[in-house]
């Protein structure tokens, strides 16, 4: 008799877990990275918050990656990220802060183009290069910091225009 109940309880466990598996895969999924990153490239970004930490150890934000992101609103660059591809965040318009982390080199063309709520930008003494429209129709934008140490040598045509 202890045997059948033995053998029905580890039965039941057995049931139990089957049952549940798919719910604690799920789980398991909605905790996966939400950025699609390669090589230090990251190249899309599939969540939903409206706060986005770029991981430490991204090289670039790659062309696009978060092209017309109408969730975030807040974003931070580590000091990992050499580039800001172009176009990388084009079209995010309720991105209202961005925090560019010492160590960027260049924010390529059209990078924050359209971003209708940023109203401040800091660039940090590392980047050199601000290509043609990086910060175009940012229609808010009204205050620009750049460090009197700044390397910044570049500062593309219409960078800034419709601000």
């Amino acid at each position: 008799m202890k045997h059948k109940r033995l053998i029905a309880s580890i039965g039941l466990v057995f049931c139990l877990i089957l049952l549940c598996l798919p719910m604690f895969s799920h789980n398991l999924q909605a905790k996966k990275s939400t950025f699609r990153i390669t090589n230090g490239t990251l190249y899309s970004y599939s969540g939903k918050s409206s706060s986005v930490t770029i991981p430490s150890g991204v090289k670039k934000i790659s062309s696009y990656a978060f092209h017309g992101n109408k969730m975030i609103k807040t974003v931070t660059i580590p000091k990992s990220v050499k580039i800001i591809g172009n176009g990388a965040f084009e079209d995010c318009t309720n991105l209202k802060t961005v925090t560019i982390r010492s160590g960027t080199k260049t924010i390529e063309s059209y990078a924050f183009n359209n971003c209708k709520k940023l109203s401040t930008i800091t660039i940090p003494k590392t980047v050199t290069t601000i290509m043609d429209n990086a910060f175009s129709n940012c229609k808010l934008l009204k205050k620009v910091v750049i460090s009197s140490e700044s390397e910044l040598l570049t500062i593309g045509n219409q960078a800034f225009s419709d601000c």
